[in-house]
């Protein structure tokens, strides 16, 4: 923050604190009577998401501002409880990191020329007011690009980066997870269907599997239940590449845009690690969760939808 950023009315510091808090900034008010912030003006519009990772200090509130045909809009971050504040009509969310910091993120439709604003207020929508010289919050890993939603933070050290694909090796097995019988996975993948397969296991031990099938030669999607050593009677299409597959003790469901199926297990088996698996070629991975509970069906469905 202290390279190519304009500084109105405040000051940005480098601070090293502990944790997460390690190679972080503080922005600091002035004393001045106006809006206190920092901008940069990329030259990149469309639509955009713009964020940044921020921690209360003497103050509670950070805002980011962008410019959707020729208004400012602008939302505000309570950074003291999590949530997002005021919202002038544009998309927002806020998501708990470490150390109570929280990474603030908006979209919208940016006016190309126009710059982008992270701002420290002293309470709720407000932006303009009299500074004490002091107040304060934390910031770092700034970041804008374009798309609905914000990505993981690349690091470019001033540059620009272009977000390749994710990628994971043929086999990949995350253990140990240590999560009861109840829990919903979610998986975004690019799942190329002239393949062979692609498998999403949930896994108890070496025989206790639950597999997330993907078989061109079904021409959609199977829930091989390996436990009872059975497939459900029909499988599962979709048009998309979201599938979310819910275990709740000894039953089971899988959601995909606009339709579910259902089965059941003899024994509730725990989630002990997890493996994914691309036959062929590397499984691109665009988002993946685990929720260590059973979400409801309209959970699950607004996952995939």
């Amino acid at each position: 923050f202290d390279t190519s950023w304009q500084v109105s009315f405040s000051s940005v510091s480098s601070f090293n604190g502990s944790g997460f808090s390690e190679n972080s900034w503080e922005l600091t008010e002035s004393s001045d009577n106006g809006e206190h912030f920092i901008r940069q003006t990329p030259n990149v519009g469309g639509v955009v998401s713009v964020s940044v990772y921020a921690k209360a200090n003497t103050r509670d509130f950070v805002y980011l501002r962008g410019v959707t045909s020729g208004v400012n809009k602008r939302t505000w971050f309570n950074l003291s409880n999590g949530t997002v504040g005021t919202n002038q009509g544009i998309s927002a969310e806020i998501t708990p990191m470490n150390d109570g910091w929280y990474r603030c993120t908006m979209t919208l439709d940016h006016q190309t020329a126009f710059e982008y604003y992270i701002g420290i207020s002293n309470a709720d929508g407000v932006s303009t007011y009299q500074g004490n010289g002091s107040g304060s919050i934390y910031i770092k890993n700034a970041q804008l690009e374009q798309g609905s939603y914000a990505t993981s933070y690349i690091p470019t050290n001033g540059g620009a980066e272009t977000r390749l694909f994710d990628t994971m090796p043929s086999y990949l097995d995350l253990t140990p997870l240590n999560i009861g019988n109840s829990y919903t996975l979610f998986l975004d993948a690019d799942l190329n269907t002239n393949d062979n397969n692609k498998v999403f296991s949930a896994i108890n031990n070496s025989s206790d599997v639950i597999s997330f099938t993907v078989r061109n030669n079904v021409g959609g999607i199977r829930l091989y239940n390996h436990i009872d050593a059975s497939y459900p009677v029909a499988g599962i299409t979709s048009s998309t590449n979201k599938f979310a597959i819910r275990v709740d003790g000894s039953s089971y469901k899988v959601f995909v845009k606009g339709s579910s199926l259902s089965g059941t297990l003899t024994t509730p088996r725990d989630l002990g690690s997890l493996n994914f698996y691309g036959q062929n070629t590397e499984l691109k991975i665009n988002n993946f969760t685990i929720d260590n509970t059973a979400l409801s069906d309209a959970e699950c469905e607004a996952l995939v939808n």
